[in-house]
């Protein structure tokens, strides 16, 4: 990139994963295993030994770390609801960590928390449920990462009894301890990358499993590493439970991360067979946690059956844009979108800019476009291979390719930093994805700009478009549908006790800690509950004295994954 322009490909240089290479390779059709890469994510990723430092892998895990903004985000309502609410996390330093790490957070350039981890952590800390609403590059994986590892830590592979244990006639079944369900291969490779930098030099073993990848491969790698923190989509996952490769024996802990995607795409009977119908916990020995970026009644639902002694917490009005988010309708028809697309190319700095197409023959064929116009592109859509897209999206982070032109399997969910441009090309079927996809940029608290290519075949969607547009001019040809009624946007302020549908049930049966309240959300111990908007506390009110207390029950000598406080074992903890 020279004095803001685009630079043009180099002599020589490959395109990266666009459909010219492709072509080049030839159109030999070979069967998934064979296009699946030899060498998935996760098996390419080094491994560290427990307490040794190494230098190289230290610059490959935070090189590219960036200080983040946090008075960026002072701003932002963030609403608790339940009872006994912990206190929330001044600093990173309020908590005594464990050595290690406090040292990974260090090197991560964490200073102070964002809100969703300012108030997340302390609750999953103190042993709760906790529902949280947030959108993503909120900073929600940490907000669950770092209590789980802390309470791994603190326990110790020997009383956890880790790793991989020999069944007979079964073979080697990897015991993690903790598991992440994401939707998408491309989360799951995010969230493991984050495990990676905050379990560095432990002997906590992360590991990602999703489809695309030889199933071979995948065995044999859990046969010889084991498992201790999985991260997994539904579907490979239940396969391997199948293969009895995995077994859920030992779980202390259950994230569902961007359930509002997991029940979009289908997943909700793949979930409750994996809760439900597997050796999970059912009891209160297994702590869950359920992440949502939106919270429409299907998600409240799912929080409902899964969920037990909860807070509720929300940061932001769940469908707003955020103020540093600034949007552009242009109206523009199908036969026009190409030249009006390489008119803002031409007209912008060069930038991280990420393109929006409907469908895969789209996002190929303007992949095509770019490169012959010599434009730094590459695309990504769930028509590739494994490697294809692991690669795409290595170039587009690493600045190699700064445009990326995708379906909707980069519209939610992924956290890419620094992207400074969205272009919807072609819009969604809904706002929701609306939302999700101009939600790519202006985050952690920078600077963002949307450009949507709008004509008289999006009118579906031109009323709620138009609400989102507040702070935004409004162009002329939607100033009609100012006064129209709207998509109802859903806000922490706006909980009503009719979103509850009923009262909350308790299928997992009590542990020995004291009688359940049942009841509805905040129902906990023997309080008589209360709707969430009656427990809801602003923040910085004291809810229930200070986080670092664990709960009132667990086993004598601590062993129980949630004791703390009086009953066994340390404060905050197990």
């Amino acid at each position: 990139m020279t004095d803001g322009h685009w630079d043009t490909p180099g002599e020589g240089e490959a395109q990266v994963n666009g459909a010219d290479a492709r072509a080049e390779e030839g159109a030999t059709e070979v069967s998934d295993e064979e296009a699946m890469p030899s060498k998935p994510f996760y098996a390419m990723a080094k491994r560290w030994q427990e307490g040794e430092a190494d230098e190289d892998l230290e610059t490959e895990l935070y090189g590219d770390v960036n200080l983040i903004d946090v008075e960026q985000f002072e701003s932002i309502a963030v609403k608790v609801y339940g009872e006994d609410q912990p206190e929330a996390m001044k600093s990173f330093e309020d908590y005594p960590w464990h050595e290690t790490l406090k040292a990974n957070i260090g090197l991560m350039k964490y200073k102070s928390p964002m809100p969703i981890q300012q108030y997340g952590i302390p609750v999953l800390l103190a042993g709760r449920d906790l529902m949280g609403c947030a959108q993503t590059g909120s900073g929600k994986t940490a907000a669950y990462v770092l209590p789980i590892l802390q309470k791994m830590l603190k326990k110790g592979k020997d009383k956890l009894r880790g790793g991989p244990e020999l069944l007979q006639g079964r073979g080697v079944t990897a015991t993690p301890f903790a598991v992440v369900l994401a939707p998408t291969r491309e989360l799951c490779a995010q969230i493991f990358d984050d495990i990676r930098k905050f379990a560095y030099r432990t002997w906590v073993r992360p590991f990602a499993l999703y489809g695309g990848v030889k199933t071979r491969e995948t065995m044999d790698f859990l046969d010889q590493h084991g498992c201790d923190f999985l991260v997994a989509t539904p579907g490979r996952l239940k396969d391997m439970l199948q293969r009895k490769k995995i077994s859920f024996a030992k779980v202390k802990f259950l994230v569902i991360d961007e359930a509002d995607r997991m029940l979009d795409m289908g997943f909700e009977a793949d979930i409750e067979e994996l809760i439900k119908r597997t050796d999970m916990p059912q009891d209160e020995s297994r702590q869950t946690a359920m992440f949502s970026a939106t919270f429409p009644k299907d998600v409240r639902r799912l929080g409902r059956e899964y969920l037990g002694d909860l807070i509720l917490l929300t940061v932001g009005t769940v469908g707003k844009i955020p103020a540093s988010l600034h949007q552009q309708i242009l109206f523009v028809e199908d036969g026009e979108k190409r030249d009006k697309l390489l008119e803002l190319l031409w007209g912008q700095e060069a930038q991280l800019t990420l393109i929006f197409a409907s469908t895969k023959k789209m996002v190929d064929h303007l992949d095509d476009f770019l490169y012959s116009k010599e434009f730094p592109v590459t695309s990504i859509h769930a028509g590739r291979d494994q490697k294809e897209r692991e690669d795409a999206l290595t170039a587009f982070r690493s600045n190699i390719k700064l445009i990326m032109v995708a379906t909707d399997v980069l519209g939610r969910g992924m956290d890419i930093p620094n992207v400074s441009h969205v272009i919807q090309y072609d819009l969604p079927k809904g706002i929701d994805d609306y939302i999700h996809r101009i939600g790519r940029t202006a985050r952690a608290g920078h600077e963002g700009k949307a450009t949507s290519f709008y004509n008289d075949s999006n009118r579906d969607l031109a009323a709620d478009i138009t609400a989102l547009l507040k702070d935004d001019e409004i162009p002329e040809f939607l100033q009609e549908f100012v006064s129209a009624e709207t998509k109802e946007q859903r806000s922490h302020e706006e909980l009503r006790e009719e979103d509850l549908e009923g009262p909350l049930e308790r299928e997992r049966p009590a542990a020995d800690t004291g009688e359940s309240g049942g009841g509805d959300w905040a129902a906990e111990g023997n309080a008589g509950g209360g709707d969430w908007a009656s427990s809801a506390a602003e923040p910085g009110e004291g809810g229930g004295g200070d986080w670092n207390g664990g709960g009132g029950g667990g086993g004598a000598d601590g062993d129980d994954w949630n004791a703390g406080g009086d009953a066994g074992g340390d404060a905050g903890g197990w």
